[in-house]
């Protein structure tokens, strides 16, 4: 494929999209540095694609550069026309708020927006839990997991989550329910 692209770009050396495919294929192949700077170049034509600042904040998440994934995400937020992406892209950034830079005030802020947004969101909803289960924000939590539960019974991950806001909680009768 990066073949293919290569010879794609020395046709139409502008093509943003040829430059965006060159990028994903370089990330697929694990070289987050070359697709973070196709990535920029294909936004360097065509900055009004959310779908590029999202995966360039990806990558600059990938290679530690957490300013600039928090640049792209904000800016990928911006330009989200469509309502579940942008909740994808909220959730997003409020896990990079939470584990790269421990900020649990901002991060429950992006996940909320990321809900309400989006309310069938159940992985932005099971991120909110957990971060207020962190901040000891316990009947929240437990019920954006009841929600996410209801939106997606088998997933094991909400209720376990669930098991251990309620053992947090002190209800040991609904976490041995789970």
């Amino acid at each position: 494929a990066r073949r293919y692209l290569t010879g794609a770009l020395a046709l139409a050396p502008r093509c943003h999209p040829v430059m965006h495919a060159l990028a994903m294929t370089f990330h697929r192949e694990g070289d987050d540095m070359t697709a973070r700077e196709w990535f920029q170049r294909a936004i360097d034509l065509h900055d009004a694609s959310c779908l590029y600042h999202q995966n360039l904040a990806v990558t600059c998440r990938q290679v530690g550069d957490v300013p600039g994934a928090i640049r792209a995400y904000e800016r990928a937020i911006a330009l989200s026309e469509d309502l579940a992406r942008r909740s994808q892209v909220l959730d997003a950034l409020g896990s990079l708020l939470a584990n790269e830079r421990g900020d649990l005030i901002e991060a429950v802020a992006r996940f909320r927006e990321a809900v309400q947004s989006d309310p069938r969101n159940t992985r932005a909803r099971r991120n909110l839990a957990v971060a207020l289960i962190e901040r000891n924000e316990l009947p929240e939590a437990r019920q954006q997991l009841r929600e996410a539960i209801d939106l997606r019974g088998n997933w094991a991950a909400a209720h376990a989550t669930l098991a251990y806001a309620d053992l947090q909680a002190g209800d040991l009768p609904a976490a041995e329910a789970k």
